[in-house]
């Protein structure tokens, strides 16, 4: 296990706000190397949303963030909004 003090953030579709407050977030120790992207940068962030079971990975990366990864989806940040628009 290799501990590299990655914060991941985890969407929680009933918040109401697109910048989460600490208290929504925890740490998570990456365990499963992936090669995802041809970006090794980006496969760190693929890592961290697999740890964090995260539901979504939320860029305007396109180039490298082509697919998802098991369940958790690539969205960009209008996404994002329109998803929390859709949970008032």
């Amino acid at each position: 296990m290799t501990d590299v003090g990655a914060g991941c953030w985890r969407f929680f579709p009933l918040c109401p706000c697109t910048s989460l407050p600490p208290r929504h977030s925890h740490h998570v120790t990456l365990t499963t190397p992936l090669n995802i992207s041809e970006d090794p940068d980006d496969n760190r962030i693929y890592e961290c949303a697999d740890a964090a079971l995260a539901d979504y990975i939320v860029t305007g990366n396109t180039k490298h963030f082509k697919k998802p990864y098991k369940a958790t989806k690539i969205i960009s940040a209008r996404q994002l909004v329109e998803l929390i628009e859709r949970q008032k």
